[in-house]
């Protein structure tokens, strides 16, 4: 029998998949701006330099949409400076803001139904307990009467 190992790529040279992959997203992202793709073991790794956020944002829908896109690793800056992960905590902090500056939450009312529902949890968990404490007085009445029957049968043998 014989296998059939295929030569394994030298370190120097990336895989085919990975060449292949370098170049449909190197062609889908070339409408936005200077953008360098390396892509290794099908992590694409962006670098260079976009028009403006909207064409940030759109390149990496873009990308982590292709098949074969294991992971991404953002290096792309915004024509005016700021690169992803600077340009992620502005827009945290814009949301923050907004967030900060929306009204609380008001309360809930205490209607009639949850009024009513806590009175109906609040009666069967009641009868679930004298249900059970019944049935606890229940064997213990029905072993004292058993104690009683052995008393009596053990006096009348004269024991």
């Amino acid at each position: 029998m014989v296998h059939f190992f295929p030569e394994p790529p030298r370190p120097d040279e990336p895989a085919p998949a990975d060449v292949r992959l370098a170049r449909r997203v190197a062609g889908a992202v070339s409408e936005h701006g200077s953008v360098d793709v390396h892509v290794q073991n099908g992590v694409v790794m962006l670098t260079g330099v976009v028009r403006d956020g909207s064409s940030h944002d759109a390149v990496l829908r873009r990308v982590k949409a292709m098949p074969g896109v294991r992971d991404l690793c953002d290096g792309l800056e915004v024509s005016d400076g700021r690169i992803g992960p600077g340009r992620d905590a502005e827009l945290f902090g814009t949301l923050a803001a907004r967030l900060a500056l929306r009204p609380a939450p008001r309360p809930r009312r205490r209607g009639t139904v949850a009024v009513a529902a806590r009175a109906a949890v609040v009666t069967a968990a009641a009868g679930v307990v004298l249900v059970e404490i019944a049935g606890w007085l229940t064997i213990l009445m029905a072993l004292g009467v058993l104690a009683l029957i052995a008393d009596v049968l053990l006096r009348g043998r004269g024991r």
